[in-house]
């Protein structure tokens, strides 16, 4: 059996970090959770992650710049943007900086599990 793909959760609210941390858990994901971007961006230097979802309006550094990060690795992981102040700016912004996609709030907990999985079959056939 293979390895979990290991997930980051970027996320300064504690209740949605930690809901987004125990809906992939249950689904067999290794996770890494960060309260603010600047945290986030320190992990992503320090480990191999498989995907990123992050909130866009982060502590530290914004969710593009996380993005940022993750994009500049040579084994670059799959991001997901999430936000509560969802804009066509703030997703054309993310998705240029790399981002595989762009959701709102509130989160379906199911569409967050198939775009995850499409996230992580692209970063499998790179």
């Amino acid at each position: 059996m293979a390895d979990p793909a290991r997930v980051l959760v970027v996320d300064d609210d504690e209740h949605i970090r930690g809901w987004l941390s125990d809906l992939l858990e249950a689904n067999r994901y290794g996770v890494v959770a960060a309260a603010d971007g600047e945290q986030a961006v320190g992990l992503l230097r320090a480990g191999e992650f498989d995907a990123v979802i992050t909130d866009l309006m982060l502590p530290g550094a914004s969710g593009v710049e996380v993005v940022r990060a993750a994009r500049a690795r040579g084994d670059a992981p799959e991001v997901i943007v999430v936000t509560a102040f969802g804009s066509i700016e703030s997703a054309v912004e993310a998705v240029r900086a790399g981002a595989f996609d762009y959701l709102t709030k509130p989160l379906a907990s199911q569409k967050l599990l198939v775009v995850l999985e499409r996230a992580l079959e692209r970063r499998s056939l790179k």
